[in-house]
Order: structure tokens, then C-alpha cells, then sequence
């Protein structure tokens, strides 16, 4: 990927200049996209996405299966563009790592993404937001969303309007996820044991049963026809 998501530690005055994608090339790009046939790391940092493109590429995303790890850095995206990446994180199920870092994202924008990570999507595992315009109101609401998943690998947040108290809970939640996380796989392990070893039994004992119902002794159809002239049963 690009060197925002790479390194995370470039600098507003470090900028260079953006590299526009021309329209065909954008639209080659957003058919392969939709096809399927762009899969894995996609790096569009420096390419002019805001606007309308942004809609074009989010509609092209949607019928996507196969990217994972999707760079959107240095593309001066905003609020409305947030709001729209947060309606597709809502249904999304297959991107693990998202850089959006260096655009111009307020709280506003960021309480969208962190709304639909909180309660529709369950497999972004990274996110990147360093050096945009976010808040503690923003970086509050990325601590309730991390509050209400299991697990979430990395949220970067450098180089924003952020209280240091409020990043000091942020790196202690994300901590105490990699403490969780173990946990939380090693007591579903212990759940599926159990209900393993209950199925088994479950098992030996129908067959036990099966296995004395084959050995009981029947009667003969000659004791059958004997007992039947006697009117009683021999095994009263």
C-alpha cells in the first residue's frame, strides 16, 4: 500500500501533489472492480475520488467480493463521503484493513463510520484516520464502538484534534482486545468440546441400548404357539 497506510506517520506539509486518475481509466478501473476482478490490497490514495467519483467507486465496491485492505487516503474526501463509506461498511462483509487518513473528515463524518462498525459491520478489523479534522466528540464515539465489539486490531488516530486523555482509553480498549480476544476463543473452544463430548455420549448411549434390545432373548414361534394353548405367558 501507499506510504499513509505503510508508515502512518506522514505529515500535512508533507503532501504531494494529487494524482488524478483520467475519466476512462477510472471507469476501466471501477468495471474491473465490479467484476471482481480487483481483488486482495487496492491502493487509490492521490486520486481525486470526492464528489460524484466517490458515489461511482462506492456503487462498483458494493458488488466486490474480493478486496480486503482498500487505501482512500489524500483523496480531500469529507463528511459526505463519510456518511456514504459508513452505509456501505453497514453491508459490507469482506474488508479487514480501510485507510482514510489525510482528508478532511470531522466528528460528524467519523460518528457515521463508527456507528455502522458498531453494530453492522463485524469484519473491519484496521482503520486508519490520522490527520484529518476529528474531535474528542469523534474519537468518543470510536471508543463506544470499540466498547461494543470483541475485537478490532488497530485504529489509527494521530495528527487530529483529539484530548490525550481520551486517546490513552482508546490504546487501553485496543489493549485489553488483544487480552479478550484469546479469551473469548479459547471459551468457545471449550463451549464446542462440550458440546462434542455431550453429542458422543449422547451417542454411546443409544447404541448401549440398541446393543441390548439385539440381545434380548425372543421366544421361538413353537413356546409362542404353547403358550398361547396354555393361555398363559412363559415368561410369567
Amino acid at each position: 500500500m501507499g506510504t499513509a497506510l505503510s508508515q502512518g506517520k506522514v505529515l500535512a506539509s508533507q503532501r504531494r501533489a494529487t494524482m488524478k486518475i483520467d475519466q476512462r481509466l477510472f471507469q476501466d478501473l471501477c468495471d474491473d472492480v465490479a467484476a471482481d476482478m480487483v481483488f486482495g490490497k487496492l491502493d487509490l490514495s492521490r486520486s481525486s475520488l470526492g464528489g460524484a467519483r466517490f458515489q461511482k467507486f462506492l456503487q462498483a465496491l458494493r458488488m466486490n467480493s474480493s478486496i480486503t485492505c482498500l487505501s482512500l487516503a489524500w483523496n480531500d474526501l469529507w463528511d459526505s463521503e463519510a456518511n456514504e463509506l459508513a452505509e456501505f461498511l453497514r453491508h459490507n462483509t469482506t474488508l479487514r484493513v480501510l485507510d482514510m487518513s489525510h482528508n478532511q473528515i470531522s466528528s460528524s463524518g467519523v460518528r457515521s463510520i463508527a456507528d455502522a462498525l458498531s453494530y453492522s459491520n463485524s469484519t473491519l478489523m484496521e482503520l486508519f484516520l490520522g490527520d484529518n479534522s476529528i474531535g474528542d466528540e469523534g474519537a468518543r464515539a470510536l471508543l463506544d464502538m470499540l466498547h461494543k465489539k470483541d475485537s478490532f486490531l488497530r485504529l489509527e488516530l494521530r495528527f487530529n484534534n483529539i484530548s490525550s486523555n481520551i486517546v490513552k482509553e482508546i490504546e487501553a480498549e485496543l489493549l485489553s482486545m488483544k487480552d479478550r480476544g484469546p479469551r473469548k476463543e479459547a471459551e468457545l473452544l471449550q463451549g464446542r468440546v462440550r458440546a462434542l463430548e455431550a453429542e458422543i455420549e449422547g451417542l454411546t448411549t443409544r447404541k448401549v441400548v440398541t446393543a441390548a434390545q439385539r440381545t434380548r432373548p425372543r421366544r421361538s414361534k413353537r413356546t409362542q404357539r404353547r403358550g398361547s394353548q396354555s393361555g398363559g405367558s412363559v415368561y410369567s
